[in-house]
């Protein structure tokens, strides 16, 4: 990151309000604190039940990383504060402020928010997973985080199970009592809803008909004839486990010697935000292994099962 000045930021904050944006600025210590620290760190790992490689150097930098969340929180609901007149709704709808927040980077603000606008409607979406009570309980600030998000009015997850675990942490942890529909919380039902994240279908596939999409098709079929594809983008993470994808492609081509010759696996990765530059190499250097054992053992002069692709993609590709 880089610091600006307050000039800058004053300029920043005038254009981005024309377009009905408000910027949070974060210091360098904080934001690395707030993102690198305690959210790709600590949350990201133990959301995606992976425990963390080194417990005692994670918890040595664990006060210093929750502060930096803590102050990064913060600075969102002050943001949201600078914008606040109270009377106004804010909305359309005319039932008070509607606040939405997305995400692990931010599950404290909707308590700091209820502290300082009580009737605000405050909706959270978690995008990530929620983990089993067993494995939340590992984290120290269990309770900070839980009560935190519940001062949400409504909580979305992608799927049930992790409705269901968030569910269950709440009552072993904290205590609560739980209904199908929510969560008890000092009085106030905490509502629960499963919203699965879809894809703009119309959107992809009007880009697929375009003239530069086109011509890349072409390229791709030139370049694979007949042969069966199966492509897969990833960010080349632990959390994304493209290492488990390519031993599953190979045992495929093991266990149906038929499809030896037909199906091409085409793999895009992207860098990952895994936090330590020895955690990132031991990455690639297993996903490089793989594909070099599977396209030695089932590939030829004229064939290779695996085509590996590590660079950003362009919108068109």
């Amino acid at each position: 990151g880089f610091e600006l000045s307050l000039n800058q930021k004053e300029r920043l904050r005038d254009k981005l309000l024309e377009h009905d944006c408000v910027p949070v600025f974060l210091t360098e210590n904080i934001g690395k604190g707030h993102y690198d620290g305690y959210g790709k760190g600590q949350l990201w790992p133990l959301f995606h039940y992976l425990l963390w490689e080194n417990v005692e150097e994670t918890m040595k930098n664990e006060k210093d990383s929750w502060d930096a969340y803590v102050l990064a929180n913060e600075l969102y609901v002050d943001a949201i504060m600078s914008v606040y007149e109270e009377g106004d709704t804010g909305n359309v709808l005319d039932v008070g402020w509607i606040v939405w927040i997305h995400d692990y980077h931010l599950l404290l603000v909707p308590q700091m928010l209820r502290k300082k606008i009580p009737e605000a409607l405050i909706g959270f979406f978690l995008h990530s997973p929620f983990p089993t009570s067993e494995i939340f309980r590992c984290l120290p600030r269990r309770k900070e985080v839980l009560m935190g998000v519940l001062g949400s009015n409504l909580i979305g997850f992608q799927t049930y199970s992790y409705a269901r675990h968030f569910i269950s942490s709440c009552t072993r942890v904290l205590g609560l009592e739980s209904t199908p529909k929510g969560v008890d919380y000092k009085g106030f039902l905490v509502m629960i809803g499963i919203f699965p994240i879809g894809v703009d279908v119309e959107r992809i596939e009007k880009r697929r008909k375009s003239e530069k999409v086109k011509k890349k098709i072409e390229v791709i079929k030139e370049m694979f004839g007949n042969k069966k594809l199966i492509v897969g983008r990833d960010k080349l993470d632990e959390i994304k486990g493209v290492q488990h994808k390519l031993n599953s492609f190979e045992k495929f081509l093991s266990e149906y010697p038929e499809f030896r010759n037909q199906v091409v696996l085409v793999q895009v990765t992207t860098p990952g935000r895994e936090v330590g530059h020895k955690n990132k190499k031991k990455i690639e250097t297993r996903v490089s292994e793989i594909i070099s054992r599977i396209n030695g053992k089932y590939g030829s002069l004229e064939f290779v099962p695996v085509h590996h692709f590590h660079h950003q993609l362009e919108r068109d590709e």
